[in-house]
């Protein structure tokens, strides 16, 4: 069993949380962006952009010695993802507030934080849409959006900090710009496959302000062995 099948039984396991509302239940990208995160002890402050429910927020707050803000636009999550705060005991180290990411700059000091983390929507690229337009909100940005991510990260994030982002593999050209447009620079990506002989599903980034991109590409991680790939 691999490091991240073994995160994953455990990931969840003592949190509480509302999965009443189907955008507030955890995905494989949850769980990925979760598993792919170190803190080092010079962070004390983080910000989750897009939080959902907060179940990154919720996590990487447990057990660590941080304080974590988290924000999103959508009304009903940001409503679940307090509800988790307060069902967790975690009141007094997470902070939600509903924001739309074009306003950070209105609520924040800029470098206020040491670590940015974005589990943004994948869908920047063209594709099919779904009939409900909630889920199409949660899923689906454009390229001006997808540059208010950056924007924003670049704001938030003291010199040097640290940034980590999930993104769908067939628009990272256009993070890949936004990110250099906005000096964050991207040190490590990890490829995500479903299986081995299937096109990757999710890509994960790690990267620093006011960096160069210098970036070394991990081993990839494939999360179901298809037992014909041994063969």
């Amino acid at each position: 069993m691999t490091l991240f099948n073994k995160f994953r039984e455990t990931y969840l396991k003592d949190l509480k949380l509302d999965l009443s509302y189907t955008e507030a239940k955890p995905n494989h990208a949850t769980v990925l962006l979760g598993w792919y995160i170190e803190i080092s002890k010079k962070t004390k402050k983080i910000i989750e952009l897009g939080c959902g429910s907060g179940i990154i927020s919720l996590y990487l707050a447990k057990d660590n010695a941080v304080e974590v803000t988290s924000i999103d636009k959508n009304e009903q999550l940001i409503e679940i993802a307090r509800r988790n705060v307060m069902n967790n005991d975690l009141k007094g180290n997470i902070n939600v507030k509903q924001l739309d990411i074009g306003s950070v700059r209105n609520e924040f000091q800029c470098g206020s934080f040491d670590m940015v983390i974005c589990n943004p929507p994948h869908f920047a690229h063209s594709g099919l849409k779904s009939s409900k337009e909630t889920r199409n909100e949660w899923r689906r940005l454009n390229k001006n959006s997808l540059m208010e991510f950056a924007k924003a990260t670049r704001w938030l994030i003291k010199n040097r900090g640290v940034f980590y982002f999930i993104i769908h593999p067939r628009d990272m050209a256009e993070w890949l710009r936004s990110f250099d447009d906005n000096k964050l620079g991207i040190h490590k990506m990890k490829i995500v496959h479903g299986k081995l002989k299937r096109q990757a599903q999710l890509i994960l980034i790690k990267g620093r302000s006011n960096s160069t991109s210098e970036i070394v590409i991990e081993p990839p991680l494939i999360l179901r062995k298809d037992e014909s790939d041994v063969h």
